[in-house]
């Protein structure tokens, strides 16, 4: 049960389509970073204010909790501060980022789904002041599983929803401007999986898509936060992570949705007035989860991620510049990937994918563009050292100097890195 995350393209932006007659595939560098055990959720944001995107890792096992992972710039990445639940709690889910309480810097809210007693369940609020994290809590819905933030009743302060699996219904936490909140609950489907917010019949409120057992439930805002009217959609085994974006160039937000159980990414087109019908379907990897649209090649059209937890794999469906997704390009991870995010972390202009590898208690940063891949030993220079850091990455079959991509540690991978070794730096 993984979330979407409402920035970037997903959750309520317009895209302007360029059509192009061909693009280039992008390229990554893997590296793989050991955190605390089983990786579930990420949140990247800025928060030591040093300019470069930072993580949140949410891990399941003990010591579960949530953990900040600080970038050097290069995108690589070490643990700050881990931060375990409070005794009595267990079963943290999910996290978003937001300045919650208007000071400048971003907070974290983390989905905690017991919380040590019958039906009790919290969002567990940190607030960032110097890069030291303060924590409160909220009462949400039982057994939150994921949470999405957004100004839902026009206030202009960023408030919090949550999907609550075993509630069966939505949670609306409304911010009073200081970093407290009030909690608003909704009933209705059963076992609701994901959510996320959106504008999506064009009336400058954000609106909220709910997938749950056997399909999405459509809520229309009412301009305050509240959701009076909405639309049943019934479809597929069972409808996973949900991404909002304009696919086919019409002004309004379509939806893409993963479907874990018949490995299947269902694309819906809206009328324009909140509407949807299922435009187009593709068959993808097997266990699609936390499907994400965004610009990975720089043509200004929407591309999909997915992450397949059963092959190890990111998926991308590349956009054919008018919003069809035929062509598939495969990126192997870590374990049991659940979770994945696009951002700029080695601050190249183009876009980097880490995933939250739950198996294996490693993310992995799949770095596009951008410094010196010869580099290992990460000085700017290249010499002596870098040679003997690829060796004993090498032999240690670390992913990192697959520079192949084939899984397999050979002749190939050497004479890659010598010819990027030669090559030199710019």
């Amino acid at each position: 049960m993984h979330c979407p995350r409402v920035s970037g393209l997903a959750g309520g932006v317009l895209v302007s389509f360029v059509t192009v007659s061909a693009w280039a595939a992008p390229e990554f560098t893997r590296l793989d970073i050991a955190v605390a055990p089983e990786p579930i959720a990420l949140a990247a944001h800025d928060f030591d204010g040093d300019g470069d995107l930072d993580l949140a890792v949410v891990n399941a096992t003990a010591p579960a909790g949530l953990s900040i992972l600080l970038n050097d710039g290069h995108a690589h990445f070490t643990i700050s501060v881990h931060y375990p639940l409070p005794a009595g709690m267990t079963e943290p889910t999910d996290v978003v980022g937001a300045d919650f309480d208007g000071d400048g810097d971003i907070d974290l809210a983390e989905t905690v789904a017991y919380a040590g007693g019958t039906n009790f369940s919290v969002v567990r609020l940190f607030t960032n002041s110097g890069g030291n994290f303060a924590q409160t809590q909220v009462q949400v819905g039982y057994g939150p599983n994921c949470i999405v933030t957004g100004d839902i009743n026009g206030d202009t302060r960023p408030d919090l929803a949550t999907a609550n699996y075993l509630a069966n219904g939505w949670t609306m936490l409304f911010n009073n401007g200081v970093g407290g909140f009030t909690a608003s609950t909704r009933i209705i489907q059963p076992n609701p999986r994901a959510i996320n917010l959106g504008d999506i019949d064009g009336d400058g409120d954000l609106d909220v898509v709910l997938t749950w057992l056997h399909g999405m439930v459509v809520g229309f805002n009412s301009g305050a936060g509240l959701f009076p009217t909405g639309d049943l959609y019934n479809f597929g085994l069972r409808p996973d992570s949900i991404a909002l974006v304009d696919f086919d160039r019409d002004g309004d937000l379509d939806l893409a949705i993963t479907d874990y159980v018949d490995e299947t990414l269902y694309i819906f087109g809206n009328n324009g007035a909140g509407a949807f019908s299922i435009s187009t379907s593709y068959t993808v990897q097997i266990g699609p989860t936390d499907v994400r649209a965004v610009d990975l090649n720089s043509d200004n059209a929407p591309d999909l991620l997915m992450v397949s937890t059963n092959t190890n794999q990111v998926e991308v469906r590349m956009n054919d510049g008018t919003g069809g997704y035929d062509y598939s390009l495969l990126y192997a991870v870590g374990a049991v990937p659940v979770e994945v995010v696009a951002a700029d972390f080695n601050a190249d202009g183009l876009l980097d994918i880490v995933t939250a590898n739950s198996a294996g208690g490693t993310i992995t940063v799949l770095a596009s563009g951008g410094g010196c891949v010869a580099d290992l030993n990460h000085d700017s220079l290249l010499d002596f050292f870098d040679v003997a850091a690829f060796l004993a990455a090498f032999s240690s079959h670390d992913p990192s100097v697959d520079f192949t991509r084939d899984g397999v540690f050979d002749f190939f991978d050497v004479a890659a890195y010598l010819g990027l070794f030669s090559a030199g730096c710019d």
